[in-house]
């Protein structure tokens, strides 16, 4: 669900930004210090191609921050994901490194939060209560532990996609519930089209429909009990409801039947050629519609009948914001995550990622679908990274039968 910057730091730069934690050298004779950003998050590029870098909010944010910081000066370093480990596992060992992280959230996140700062040391009771606090980070997935992930930017939320031409032309009602769903799929297997596309290639449809699934059956609170050495088990009933359910589904044909070797991005090329009805994926997609204009809209992922948080759905904050506690400049870099995790902040942010008409739109719709606030975070993001990415390995092999439900589960459970 997380999407890969494009530039990556190069082994030069990266080993003399290494040296520079927090630096103050050169404070006393009126230099500024300088406070190093490590990005794999904000937004620093514009996908629609209006905007230079420069002109891109987070510029001006930074430019805002200089100018109430007179004595610092934000040195902005992007780099994709993989590299961020890479070069925040070494800092970490060497007790150097950034000032602050933009990095994904949840599990991702919680795999340095040894390393880092409790914000609510530093932050007031009233600054505290303006954040949901679903959205907050936890050391351990747990609220009473340290707050280690302020929330940035535009929440991950698992959406279904439909095509409006195409549900009209067989007068079709949009799903809000999953036998819903098996019913318009029916319906449009009937009629020769391919109900729904996916791309489950890397195993991340699959996730995104499970997710939704255990936040139906779990609740926001019940789905920590996912995390590792929690009181719910990977091989129990709530998991392997969610992942049968979605097998059956799989299995009754309502997808492209070249589901396991295309991948997500594919799917949408598909999705947008007309070449079926709906499409899992989720909102961060929503300026890969374009072309499509008005022919296509976005509703929540269909809630598992029967369950006691149908009214939930998948959505929880994508980018996380995190301090080292080995900066020297916590207190400017507290002062910085505020800024860029404020609700204007994230506005600006989204509107220059989704500034023309349709991607504006399905933007606005996804956001209204989770203003209520009944919202649950993904279990990719509360088990261990291990467990996680071994989902996304192994899903497709489960889907197409190679491997035993409980095989599959025993496994990520015994990486959990």
């Amino acid at each position: 669900m997380k999407k890969k910057l494009a530039c990556v730091l190069a082994a030069a730069m990266l080993m003399g930004i290494l040296s520079a934690c927090g630096s103050s050298e050169g404070s006393s004779d009126g230099k500024k210090k300088e406070l190093v950003v490590w990005n794999a998050g904000i937004q620093t590029s514009d996908t629609s191609g209006e905007l230079t870098r420069e002109k891109m909010p987070v510029f001006d944010l930074i430019e805002e921050f200089e100018s109430t910081h007179h004595d610092y000066k934000v040195t902005l370093v992007d780099y994709d994901m993989d590299n961020l480990n890479k070069a925040f596992t070494s800092a970490n060992m060497a007790k150097q490194g950034p000032d602050m992280v933009a990095i994904w959230a949840g599990s991702t996140t919680l795999a340095y939060q040894d390393y880092l700062i409790d914000f609510s040391e530093y932050l007031t009771e009233e600054e505290l209560q303006e954040f949901d606090t679903s959205s907050l980070l936890h050391k351990n997935n747990t609220s009473q532990e340290a707050f280690i992930g302020m929330p940035y930017g535009l929440d991950a939320t698992g959406v279904l996609y439909y095509n409006t031409e195409i549900f009209e032309q067989y007068n079709l009602e949009v799903p809000e519930t999953w036998s819903e769903l098996i019913e318009v799929s029916e319906q449009l297997k009937a009629e020769g089209v391919t109900p729904m596309i996916i791309g489950d290639k890397d195993g991340y449809c699959s996730t995104w429909a499970v997710c939704s699934m255990l936040g139906n059956i779990m609740g926001p609170d019940g789905i920590r009990n996912l995390a590792s050495g929690g009181s719910v088990p990977l091989t129990g009933e709530e998991f392997t409801t969610a992942l049968t359910t979605w097998k059956e589904y799989v299995d009754a044909g309502y997808t492209n039947v070249d589901y396991l070797t295309k991948s997500d991005g594919d799917a949408i090329t598909d999705f947008v050629q007309g070449k079926g009805a709906m499409l899992l994926h989720g909102n961060w997609a929503c300026s890969d519609f374009e072309a499509m204009g008005d022919k296509v809209d976005l509703t929540r992922i269909p809630a598992l009948d029967g369950t006691d948080y149908m009214d939930y759905m998948y959505s929880q904050p994508n980018i996380n914001l995190i301090i080292p506690s080995c900066s020297e400049n916590i207190e400017a870099a507290v002062d910085l995550c505020k800024m860029l995790s404020s609700t204007e902040s994230t506005e600006k942010s989204n509107e220059a990622l989704y500034s023309k008409e349709t991607a504006a739109r399905l933007s606005r719709k996804s956001k209204e679908l989770t203003g209520e606030g009944k919202n649950v975070t993904g279990f990719d993001s509360i088990v261990s990274g291990e467990a996680a990415n071994e989902f996304y390995k192994l899903v497709p092999t489960y889907l197409k039968g190679s491997i035993t439900l409980e095989d599959f589960t025993a496994k990520l459970q015994e990486l959990n």
